[in-house]
Formats: structure tokens, sequence, C-alpha cells
């Protein structure tokens, strides 16, 4: 009971629209502006770095929490899981209810700020390269969503990579197909985003386009 209680609550603190509140304070439906996205970028575009990078990390603590904290309660409560199934299951609750919120008829962010603390909460050390990567993207292309799905894509390999042999064979393989599978998820969540990178109409790091409403 404790363990499914985790999870549904994992899914509804995922599913809190932090950006679409911080639009509402400034009288701004995000919705309706930028890209129509909730997330932290269009955050950033409509309302300003400030309260964007705020978003960013409360939704980023939205899968960090989760992560780090609910295993240790659900195995006190008996639960027969590993820290690392546990870890997996709720912070990926919560990126599912980012992505799909019942707040919002389940039309939410792309998940990557809490895709981010979930795997900072599982990985830190390969988290914090995947940072480096997203980062290195950005400066060199000026698009948030290339450097989005450069880090996602690359954070298995990079788990791997750190974690050696026992990361692909031994008892942490769990987690490296879990984290394949979250790459696939932010993959997926960007589909329109590969769209436009492809016709070159994606915007860049900065740009706004007034009357622009895309998701």
């Amino acid at each position: 009971m404790v363990t499914s209680g985790l999870a549904v609550l994992s899914y509804l603190l995922g599913s809190l629209p932090f950006g679409l509140f911080a639009g509402l304070l400034r009288g701004v439906d995000l919705r309706k502006h930028g890209s129509g996205n909730v997330g932290a970028t269009n955050v950033v575009r409509v309302l300003g770095k400030p309260l964007g990078f705020a978003v960013f990390a409360l939704d980023f603590l939205k899968g960090l929490v989760p992560a780090l904290f609910f295993p240790a309660l659900a195995i006190d409560a008996g639960s027969p899981w590993s820290r690392d199934a546990l870890a997996l299951c709720f912070g990926a609750l919560a990126v599912v209810g980012h992505v799909f919120p019942v707040w919002l008829k389940f039309k939410g962010g792309k998940g990557v700020a809490t895709s981010a603390g979930l795997c900072f909460g599982v990985a830190w050390s390969a988290t914090l390269v995947s940072f480096a990567i997203w980062f290195l993207v950005l400066k060199g292309s000026r698009y948030v969503s290339l450097a989005s799905l450069a880090s996602a894509i690359a954070f298995p390999f990079v788990f791997v990579a750190i974690e050696g042999t026992g990361a692909a064979f031994g008892p942490r393989r769990i987690v490296t197909v879990a984290l394949a599978v979250l790459a696939l998820t932010i993959v997926y969540t960007h589909r329109s985003n590969i769209g436009r990178l492809l016709r070159g109409e994606e915007l860049r790091a900065g740009a706004v386009r007034t009357g622009d409403k895309r998701t």
C-alpha cells in the first residue's frame, strides 16, 4: 500500500505544471504563447531567464525527489523491490506526470528537466557529464532541442562508460535499459522539434517569434 501510494504521489508531483503557474503569475497563459509548451524552455522564451531557470529547477526536483527519497520509504514499508528498481519506477512516473499531466488534459512538457532529476537521483556522475554535453551542443548550435536530444541519447552510453561492465551485464543492467527507454521517450517528445530541425525552422535559443504557437 505504501509503495502504491508513493507511486501515485510520484505521478501527481510530476504533473504539477510549474511553467503554467509561473506564466499565470505574470498574467500569461503559456499554452497560447511561444511554442505553446509549459516547459522551462518556453518559459525562458516568453517570460525571461530568471523565471525559466526557476521552473527548470522545480521540474528537476519533480524527478529527483521521487527517485532519491521515495525508495527508502518503500523499502522501510516492506517493498521487495531493489532501490534501483524503485528509484526508476518512482522517477519514471514523475516524468509521465510531467509529459501527461491529468490537470492539463494530458498535454504537458517534454520531460527533459524532470528526466534529468530522475537521472541525477540514479547516477549523478553520468548526469553531470550529460549536462556538459547539453551545454556544449547548446553553445555550438544554439538549439535547446538539439542539445536536449544529444544529452539524452548520450546518457545511457555515458552511464555504461562510468559504471563499467556492471552497468551492461551486472546488477545495474536494469538501470541501463531504463535509461535507454528514457532516452527514446525524450526523442519521442521532441519529434516535432526534430522535424523543424530538419526543415531549418527550429527557433534558436533567445529567439522569439510573435504569435508563434507550436507544440
